[in-house]
């Protein structure tokens, strides 16, 4: 997955429906960059939202750079 097919999926997601933010995405993002952070291996963080390490990364970053 490349950063700009991951922003795409964030934007098509659309705004949240909790906090009312840009992007809905960011609540199971935050998710997974918090339990990585707590020490969760980012390898089984993965595997728990079935998807690998690179694809999981790359949508953290597409996140921060559309300024969540």
């Amino acid at each position: 997955m490349t950063t700009k097919t991951a922003k795409k999926a964030i934007r098509k997601q659309g705004p949240c429906a909790i906090c009312g933010g840009p992007y809905a995405a960011h609540r199971l993002i935050d998710t997974q960059m918090e339990r990585v952070a707590a020490g969760d291996h980012i390898e089984a963080v993965a595997d728990d939202y079935d998807t690998n390490v690179s694809d999981m990364v790359t949508s953290w970053i597409a996140l921060m750079e559309l300024g969540k």
